[in-house]
């Protein structure tokens, strides 16, 4: 039972980072161009940027928050599963496992909520500085 728990998180964590991974491939591709022959292009492209490394140093920071949140749990999870050996019977064992089972994946369900709200913000920005410059 273990076994699957922790396949789950592993096939769970494999496939954030994969959604991140393509989430930074597709943000660098639709970086807007400026066009040399307005007055200004180089101020815009300066806002822009700027918006640009406020935009990322905010995704990086909640990151950084997601996954000391998600050490925190894992370590929780661990401590948890070492405490099932301490069961004085079948049925506690079988309570405690459901317990650890369901706190698991609510946690995992609420990084994952987490990261697609921290996501949705900074998507909006992304859209608005580059709808300004266009």
């Amino acid at each position: 039972m273990l076994d699957q728990m922790f396949d789950t998180v592993r096939k769970a964590t494999d496939a954030t980072l994969q959604m991140q991974k393509e989430m930074f491939t597709r943000w660098t591709s639709f970086w807007p161009t400026f066009t040399p022959n307005s007055n200004n292009w180089a101020e815009e492209a300066q806002k822009y940027q700027k918006k640009w490394t406020d935009a990322v140093t905010d995704l990086t920071r909640k990151q950084r928050e997601s996954l000391e949140e998600q050490f925190k749990i894992g370590m929780q999870n661990i401590e948890g599963t070492f405490q099932l050996g301490q069961a004085k019977d079948i049925e506690e064992l079988r309570r405690k496992s459901i317990e650890l089972w369901q706190t698991s994946f609510e946690n995992l369900r609420r990084i994952y909520e987490t990261q697609v709200s921290d996501f949705q913000s900074v998507m909006t920005t992304w859209t608005q500085a580059v709808s300004r410059v266009n």
